[in-house]
């Protein structure tokens, strides 16, 4: 005897829900990756100009500002809601840059490790500002790259500078984000400071 299609009495909707759900899933992740293959590597064509203090910074044209302090700037993705944020501020410190970034991780309760092969100490300013104009004016320099462990909870990718242009202040700048979106916006970040402009 032939076996005749199922009538439309024997559907399970679960099924159809389920289907339903995963061509939702699928159509999400087409929608981030085009945007992200949208945006450019060439940001600096797009990017928005941000005076801050003796700085002028290449911000992407994505990154939104959360905060309405003039003294330090908060950015975040609000159109993809990635698990990241960058913090930019000046501090009036007479620390060293290395003492003044080892004093923040202790604070924060921030372990760095070497997870990934990820952890990158720099202490020389040119290799990672381009402009020489800056770099002239920069007295002291610390950078530290890595995945860490933030209060024993929490796994994060983190990416801090410190700069000295003078003995009495510090510009601060951290990107941190989850491990899995490091990768996303921490080589935006990165431009943005090779791009640093003396304002």
């Amino acid at each position: 005897m032939q076996n005749l299609p199922p009538s439309s009495k024997n559907f399970d909707i679960g099924l159809i829900l389920e289907w339903g759900f995963v061509l939702f899933v699928l159509i999400f992740l087409i929608y981030a990756a085009r945007k992200i293959m949208n945006e450019k590597t060439n940001y600096l064509e797009e990017a928005l100009w941000c005076d801050f203090f003796d700085l002028r910074l290449a911000i992407p044209k994505w990154w939104t500002q959360v905060n309405e302090e003039s003294d330090f700037l908060v950015y975040q993705r609000t159109d993809t809601k990635y698990d990241w944020y960058c913090e930019i501020k000046k501090i009036s410190s007479s620390l060293s840059c290395d003492e003044y970034l080892k004093k923040y991780l202790n604070d924060k309760k921030v372990i760095l490790d070497n997870s990934y092969d990820s952890y990158e100490k720099t202490v020389v300013s040119e290799n990672l500002i381009l402009n020489g104009e800056v770099n002239k004016r920069i007295q002291d320099f610390t950078r530290y790259e890595a995945t860490a462990t933030i209060d024993n909870l929490e796994r994060a990718y983190i990416d801090i500078i410190a700069i000295k242009m003078n003995e009495k202040e510090i510009y601060f700048f951290e990107s941190k984000s989850s491990v899995l979106n490091g990768c996303v916006e921490g080589p935006y970040f990165e431009e943005c400071l090779k791009n640093l402009k003396v304002s």
